[in-house]
This record gives structure tokens, sequence and C-alpha cells, in this order.
């Protein structure tokens, strides 16, 4: 049977405090091929590879409806994510990440 590993996303108000929390990720042994940090600029937010006006009230909007572009806002915002996060350092990671984060989650399960 395989390990149990997560996938951990938070997002903040500002690169700094993304790259802080990526060091405290890097602290308590998330290696650091498994952080990924993703720049949304003018209100924008990245779902994988694409990019969504409306930071995430828009990205939200425009899962819900495609076909509505959503409101851009005038603030950037990181987002940081942290895959194959071993079941035993989850709670480590969620505490890494949640100090300064506007939001956390993580999927269950990869």
């Amino acid at each position: 049977m395989a390990d149990t590993t997560h996938t951990v996303t938070a997002l903040y108000r500002d690169a700094a405090a993304a790259e802080r929390a990526a060091e405290r990720l890097s602290a308590v042994g998330i290696p650091e091929h498994r952080i990924e940090r993703f720049t949304a600029d003018s209100g924008d937010i990245a779902l994988g590879d694409h990019i969504v006006p409306g930071g995430l009230l828009g990205a939200l909007n425009s899962l819900l409806a495609p076909e509505h572009e959503g409101q851009t806002g005038a603030s950037s915002s990181v987002v940081i994510v942290a895959s194959h996060v071993p079941a035993e350092r989850l709670a480590e990671a969620r505490a890494a990440l949640g100090e300064e984060a506007v939001e956390v989650d993580d999927n269950g399960r990869d």
C-alpha cells in the first residue's frame, strides 16, 4: 500500500509573506521541489497554468460561470502549493502555511 500524501494550498496577500511560508515549509521537512509558487498580478489568480482575472472570487466565478470574466482586483496575491506532503507532516505543513495566510486548504489525499 502506498504512503498517503496530501496537497496543501495557501493564499497570501503578498510575496514576502508567501516566501516566509515557503521557508517554514522547508524548515519542517518539505522538500523545495514540492513547494510551488504562483503569483497573481493585478488581482488575477493562477488555476494550474491558466490565469483568471479577479482574484479568488473571480476564479470561483470563472469555475461556476466560465462565460463571465469576474471583477479585476487591485492587489497582488501569491498562492503556495505544497504537494505530496506525507500524512505525518500534514499538521506541521498546515501550521507553517497558516501563520500569515488568508486561507489554507488541503485536498485530503494525493
